[in-house]
């Protein structure tokens, strides 16, 4: 399959899940992260879920992340579609946010995030398969964001569902996984090397 079509299929089997799932797929997910990292003094960019596409509630890492973890940091970054840069930006407990047009949240921080303070990268995707390769929306931002970054950052897809079938194609500028996390288990692409 090509990744448009994979994209395709992905999209669809995530919009059949309902909101109960969801929620519970996102509580399974969430401890798994948690259980993954296990230190606090880490700083973590995630994105921030978009509901409507059925995403994995990062709310619920970022959250219990500050609940467990004395000194764990998160960011996130704020898209401008036009240009097809990302900001970044440290969100705190006390961060308000705005919704943008696609319905992403969007904080009001202006604390930039200095990117070579960036720890770990969760990285939301549609399908990825045994290699660490994955789909995500489209656009490659993810793939400019990452090669921005040091070459030990941890870098960790975000999914509903296990390991597709097959290869998904690469291309040479595509950025591989290290780690995925889902609502079952995680799993390590680093051990294959």
């Amino acid at each position: 399959m090509t990744k448009q079509e994979i994209r395709d299929r992905y999209k669809d089997m995530r919009s059949r899940l309902g909101e109960d799932q969801i929620k519970w797929l996102s509580k399974d997910t969430c401890f798994n992260f948690l259980t993954f990292i296990n230190k606090s003094d880490i700083l973590v960019h995630t994105y921030l879920p978009i509901k409507e596409n059925n995403e994995i509630d990062t709310w619920r890492f970022i959250n219990k992340g500050w609940e467990q973890f004395e000194d764990i940091r998160f960011c996130t970054s704020v898209t401008n579609f036009k240009t097809k840069e990302m900001k970044h930006y440290h969100i705190t407990p006390d961060t308000d946010y705005t919704e943008d047009a696609w319905g992403i949240p969007v904080p009001k921080s202006i604390e930039r995030v200095n990117l070579k303070e960036i720890d770990m990268v969760l990285i939301p995707l549609l399908a990825f398969d045994k290699h660490g390769n994955r789909v995500g929306y489209g656009g490659g931002y993810y793939d400019r964001f990452l090669s921005e970054l040091r070459p030990d950052v941890i870098k960790v897809g975000i999914s509903l569902f296990p390991a597709i079938d097959g290869d998904i194609p690469t291309e040479e500028h595509d950025i591989a996984l290290d780690y995925v996390l889902n609502p079952d288990t995680v799993i390590n692409f680093k051990e294959e090397d």
